[in-house]
């Protein structure tokens, strides 16, 4: 099976042409593959696939423990590189199709990539709960992008990365406050219009970025936390890289950053799985 690795933000995937519809995964299948010991290795699988309504793509994403997800942020900027240098897709507009709803994404140049995330929503309330949270006496805040996230703001880089390596995991998985698991990010100041961020993904563990977590803390930083100025462009830098962010008039996030083209191959293993 013919497969290429494109990453954003060192947020990694393995990406499959699937337009002809003839790839089906299982959870077994996702999690073989996305192994970084015995298969490609990744933080999700992503199945570039045919329109299902409006849009140009559907992007068919697997995490890499072999669940499904509404959609990833930095996997939408991947997919757009990939349909325009894989599959030769013309326009610098993406329409792309995710189960977090309809993205459009425009192609920069020197692959930067700018998404329209859409407008974040404080009322998912069957996703987390309706009012801010105390977790190991930090306070959170709750935000969906398409996808559940707890954003909680620290004083300082050490402290953020403390929280996340030692309560993120069993906090992702607290199904009396999140019954659907939760995405937990840790966010702190650097400077005017800069932070710091980290992000415990659900069904990935710690990443190297995370977007539409960022869009999250963004939204939670202008919203909430009266940190932003809703005018302002604010710069965010995760692990992996650097990114940006910026309402548009409508109040939608638009998230600008990089995607990369790594490697392609086959993969042999398929056949066994």
């Amino acid at each position: 099976m013919k497969f290429y690795k494109f990453h954003g933000t060192g947020n990694d995937f393995i990406m499959l042409d699937n337009l002809a519809g003839k790839i089906t995964l299982s959870p077994q299948k996702v999690q073989k593959m996305t192994d970084r010991h015995f298969g490609i290795g990744a933080d999700g699988v992503i199945l570039v696939e045919k329109g299902r309504s409006d849009g140009d793509f559907f992007m068919n994403y697997w995490n890499s423990d072999g669940t499904l997800a509404e959609m990833c942020g930095n996997g939408t900027r991947c997919t757009a590189h990939f349909v325009r240098d894989i599959l030769g897709f013309k326009s610098n507009l993406v329409n792309l199709e995710t189960r977090g709803g309809l993205k459009k994404i425009t192609i920069k140049p020197d692959n930067q990539f700018a998404v329209n995330m859409g407008i974040p929503d404080f009322e998912k309330f069957s996703d987390f709960p309706k009012h801010s949270k105390m977790f190991e006496n930090v306070n959170f805040d709750f935000v969906s992008m398409g996808n559940p996230h707890a954003i909680g703001f620290f004083p300082d880089e050490q402290t953020a990365t403390n929280f996340l390596n030692k309560t993120a995991p069993s906090m992702e998985i607290d199904r009396q406050h999140f019954p659907n698991r939760i995405n937990i990010s840790v966010v702190w100041k650097k400077g005017e219009n800069h932070f710091g961020a980290k992000t415990h993904e659900r069904g990935c563990g710690q990443t190297l970025a995370c977007g539409t977590a960022m869009c999250g803390a963004f939204a939670v930083l202008t919203h909430i936390l009266k940190k932003v100025d809703k005018q302002a462009k604010v710069q965010i830098d995760v692990p992996g890289g650097v990114l940006f962010f910026c309402f548009k008039a409508d109040g939608a996030i638009e998230m600008t950053g990089p995607s990369k083209r790594v490697f392609e191959g086959i993969f042999f293993d398929w056949l066994n799985l």
